[in-house]
């Protein structure tokens, strides 16, 4: 199969999939909001989907659909969602399935091989229903429910026209709507991609595309990238509020590298442009005496009526200017938004993939910034063991 285009809802769901390609040999190049013109095996549109607006994300994905329709050359089109099914996944489906005049969505956003679960119609982390774990406190998608139907249609609560949501154990597809089979092993996930014809959408996770690329006759290579001890020259930028995320920041610090968060007078809506200096100055003192620092916005509740896409917009401005200021060989980037915004601020658009450093941690080449790396992964998602810090 040739002339594969995958859309995204988010840059760090780009890198899963172009992860994906490198161990099975596939040529992949990404482009953010518009269809890459390199004619690589795969295509990767990015957007940044889940911070817009419903009515923005539906706009975004008829555009995106119609560039692609206009051009005749995918054999296979798969929509990255979050495997977690946050963002507006029904309504970009919508505008995908207007245009491709396709009205059989198999959607299956689980990823058996860390936790992510679907059992009985019902989304699991770790054997917990998905509305008892941290999910649940997600500052844009809440998992107020575990029951797959409800989770997309309270997600895509504006404009959407799939009326039929179809979960459970699922063996043959033969009318129109959506269908989330059950999923909990990887031949589950070979299943579900088994279900897939030419008159379907095919969504979901990175590792549901996976095993559509195995179900289509593609072999997984055998070279494992080494993961080196990194001991200066890095910076982390940390823009989840995972739980897990925070864990990690205070074991960072443990080690030795220095963590430091916007200060109060930054989480204003109003502030003084010398306060943002002065933290400039702070940041580029602190990486130049340690060589290592990651940054963060916060990690405690911020009760201001200051949105977060405010805050991810100062923040970013914060990282253009800091990176004008000192050479980084390493940058290390982990959620999306965070990283789709700084991106957009610093006005880079084109990338090449490097190295799959872990499923989902990818090490990534900016055309317009070349002599630095950009390494991205999901907020929930853990950095390889020995990346920072020696495992035990």
């Amino acid at each position: 199969m040739s002339g594969i285009i995958v859309i995204a809802d988010d840059i760090t769901g780009a890198a899963e999939i172009a992860g994906v390609c490198l161990r099975y040999g596939l040529s992949v190049s990404f482009d953010i909001n518009f269809l890459p013109e390199k004619k690589t095996d795969v295509r990767v549109i990015v957007t940044d989907s889940r911070s817009m607006d419903e009515e923005s994300a539906y706009h975004l994905h008829r555009k995106l659909a119609e560039e692609i329709e206009k051009e005749h050359s995918a054999d296979f089109i798969f929509k990255k969602c979050d495997s977690v099914l946050r963002g507006y996944v029904l309504t970009e489906l919508s505008a995908l399935s207007e245009v491709f005049r396709k009205t059989i969505i198999l959607l299956q956003p689980a990823n058996p091989s860390t936790g992510r679960c679907i059992r009985n119609g019902m989304y699991y982390i770790n054997n917990d229903i998905i509305e008892n774990t941290g999910f649940s406190t997600d500052p844009d998608f809440p998992a107020n429910t575990s029951l797959i139907q409800n989770l997309l249609q309270y997600r895509s609560a504006l404009k959407h026209h799939f009326t039929d949501i179809h979960s459970g154990k699922i063996g043959k597809i033969k009318e129109g709507g959506i269908f989330v089979p059950d999923c909990e092993s990887v031949d589950d996930l070979y299943h579900s991609a088994t279900l897939y014809d030419t008159s379907m959408i095919a969504c979901g996770s990175a590792a549901f595309f996976e095993q559509t690329l195995i179900h289509f006759g593609y072999r997984k290579g055998t070279q494992h990238p080494k993961i080196s001890l990194l001991r200066d020259n890095f910076l982390i930028i940390a823009g989840s509020t995972h739980p897990d995320s925070i864990i990690f920041r205070q074991k960072m610090a443990q080690n030795g590298c220095p963590v430091m968060a916007m200060p109060a007078n930054l989480l204003q809506e109003e502030y003084l442009s010398t306060d943002f200096d002065t933290f400039i100055q702070e940041i580029r003192n602190v990486f130049l005496s340690s060589t290592k620092l990651l940054l963060n916005i916060s990690d405690d509740k911020i009760d201001i009526h200051l949105s977060s896409k405010q805050l991810k917009q100062r923040f970013s401005n914060i990282i253009k200017n800091v990176l004008a200021n000192i050479d980084v060989s390493e940058i290390f980037i982990e959620g999306g938004a965070t990283a789709f915004d700084i991106f957009q601020t610093m006005r880079l658009k084109q990338f090449a993939p490097v190295t799959e450093l872990a499923p989902g941690v990818l090490k990534l080449r900016s055309e317009e910034m070349s002599q630095t790396h950009f390494t991205l992964k999901p907020g929930s998602y853990a950095w390889p063991g020995g990346l920072f810090m020696q495992s035990k």
